[in-house]
């Protein structure tokens, strides 16, 4: 996944939620697998940058 259209209506909505109660999103890191926050704001830039949404139960 390199952009927003590229997610789920859930992933989405996880997103969206974070922005709105502006807090972190946790993404996984490619260079090392780690799950990492990221603010909402930047999530884009991590998506093309290889980063992955956290599933729900990995934050």
């Amino acid at each position: 996944m390199t952009s927003p259209d590229e997610m789920t209506a859930g992933e989405r909505a996880r997103v969206l939620a974070a922005i709105e109660g502006q807090r972190p999103v946790r993404m996984i890191r490619p260079s090392d697998g780690r799950n990492v926050p990221v603010a909402a704001d930047r999530v884009q830039e991590r998506l093309a940058a290889g980063y992955r949404l956290a599933e729900e139960d990995e934050q």
